[in-house]
């Protein structure tokens, strides 16, 4: 699998999610930047925003098999560092939901900037 890019794409109803691992500067060195969002197409054909995750286009299974997908692409790229953030809209909510899901595979907050957040990889 690729370290950076489009890792995979989640379909639930009508709705397609798309999931990225963007590039982005640590210090000295290149870590994932998850980007999770609705694909164009199925925004276009829904007329709604694309980081519209939480709602009713955001269903308990949606979230499952994006997960899977997240999982998968740790296991086998296995950064040692990875960022996210949020959109503004439930930024809390969200921001908490990333965290919980993130520790349940072992990634931990290291450190927070601004409204980025970088998780580290804990090996016990």
């Amino acid at each position: 699998m690729r370290k950076f890019g489009e890792i995979g794409r989640v379909k639930s109803d009508k709705i397609e999610y798309v999931i990225f691992s963007h590039r982005y500067d640590y210090g000295q060195i290149e870590i994932p930047w998850f980007d999770i969002r609705i694909s164009n197409k199925s925004a276009k054909r829904l007329n709604i925003p694309q980081y519209n995750l939480i709602g009713n286009t955001f269903n308990l299974s949606t979230m499952r098999n994006i997960k899977k997908v997240i999982q998968t692409y740790l296991s086998e790229v296995r950064p040692q560092y990875l960022a996210i953030s949020a959109h503004e809209q439930d930024f809390e909510r969200r921001i908490s939901l990333y965290t919980k899901r993130l520790e349940s595979m072992g990634y931990f907050i290291k450190e927070i900037y601004y409204l980025t957040y970088y998780f580290e990889l804990k090996t016990f």
